[in-house]
């Protein structure tokens, strides 16, 4: 869980940075069981690249729904933000 908590406070303190943006899609992609673009994560730094490995790895385990909840919260408010600002 701790990739998963890592996410939610990246997205939260730095919602505007382009890394954020690609975590919070690659979160709503996974929820929904949507397709989601890999090569989206090549731009990402290594450190931000291995945090999405990490939240793969959580997003499988059922006993942290309590923290991928809180992460979903925050990728679709950043969407929604994305949204409406273009």
């Amino acid at each position: 869980m701790k990739a998963v908590k890592q996410a939610s406070h990246w997205i939260a303190s730095r919602p505007e940075a382009d890394g954020s943006i690609v975590v919070a899609d690659l979160i709503i992609a996974l929820e929904s069981k949507q397709p989601f673009e890999v090569h989206r994560l090549s731009g990402l730094d290594d450190e931000h690249f291995a945090l999405t490995l990490g939240i793969l790895e959580d997003w499988r385990s059922v006993k942290r729904q309590a923290g991928k909840s809180k992460l979903l919260d925050l990728a679709l408010q950043l969407r929604a933000l994305k949204a409406t600002t273009g």
